[in-house]
């Protein structure tokens, strides 16, 4: 079983790639176990970092990633990506292979809370790429085994969960994330770029979240670096915007908004 090629897959690697029949696969897993080097050959990774586990759900077999989960494949590696198995299940194009996988096998909690605060090469997490991906089976499944993962960044951008998924225009998340009254969640924390979860929602036209985020206590003049939030109005939705901010904001506010785009515009065009 052990035969490598110098490129990638041990034989039983190769064979997950193609076979489904749980008799197969439940016959190759017992021949592991009657040698003499089941855990080696089960946690091996190939030239990529990928062991079996890794493999089949990289292929969407079903049947094989059940039986290695439960024959105790680890589920604490990391690929040469920096990527777990659980960064491959939060792709959005793996949702519904996914929550079959979720509702068949139950992760042992420990571990996996700590394998879900991995970033890979990208600088993002599990749960992050799963918000990224709009993959909600897989962050909600991600969510209530590391809660505490609200609290952390992406290493690329500094954003948190919040500022991702205004960006991304996720207004369920965006709900959910502004209605979690036990958690100390900074509406208006600006990440290294200055961005605040409302600059972005503003910048990428989502105005049903600007209206949430304003609702909730969002300040709306904070600068993003020289642009205030009327700066960032795409044009597209433009009166839309402005008529949200003029029933949302202080009139103060809005004349502070308005006259500060203003100068940016007349700056603009004696450019």
């Amino acid at each position: 079983m052990r035969n490598v090629d110098r490129y990638w897959n041990t034989n039983l690697q190769k064979m997950l790639l193609e076979i489904t029949n749980q008799d197969i696969i439940n016959r190759a897993i017992e021949t592991l176990k009657n040698g003499n080097s089941f855990k080696p050959d089960i946690s091996f990774q190939n030239l990529h970092g990928h062991s079996l586990l890794f493999v089949s759900i990289l292929a969407r077999n079903l049947t094989s990633t059940l039986a290695l989960l439960r024959n105790g494949a680890p589920i604490n590696q990391v690929d040469n990506e920096r990527r777990t198995i659980f960064h491959y299940l939060a792709e959005r194009n793996a949702e519904y292979y996914a929550s079959k996988i979720f509702k068949e096998f139950t992760f042992p909690t420990n571990e996996t809370s700590q394998v879900l605060k991995i970033w890979d090469k990208e600088g993002v997490t599990p749960i992050q790429l799963a918000v990224l991906e709009g993959n909600m089976e897989a962050f909600h499944y991600f969510y209530n085994i590391g809660g505490d993962q609200l609290y952390q960044k992406d290493k690329k951008k500094g954003y948190t969960l919040l500022h991702m998924s205004a960006e991304k225009g996720n207004e369920f998340l965006v709900d959910m994330l502004l209605n979690k009254k036990d958690e100390e969640i900074d509406i208006n924390e600006q990440a290294p770029d200055e961005a605040t979860p409302l600059h972005l929602a503003v910048a990428h036209g989502h105005i049903n979240i600007v209206e949430s985020l304003l609702d909730a206590g969002a300040i709306a003049t904070i600068f993003m670096r020289e642009y205030s939030i009327m700066g960032l109005i795409p044009e597209e939705c433009e009166r839309e915007m402005l008529g949200l901010f003029s029933k949302k904001l202080r009139p103060g506010e809005y004349c502070f908004l308005d006259e500060n785009m203003l100068e940016v515009s007349d700056t603009d065009d004696s450019d």
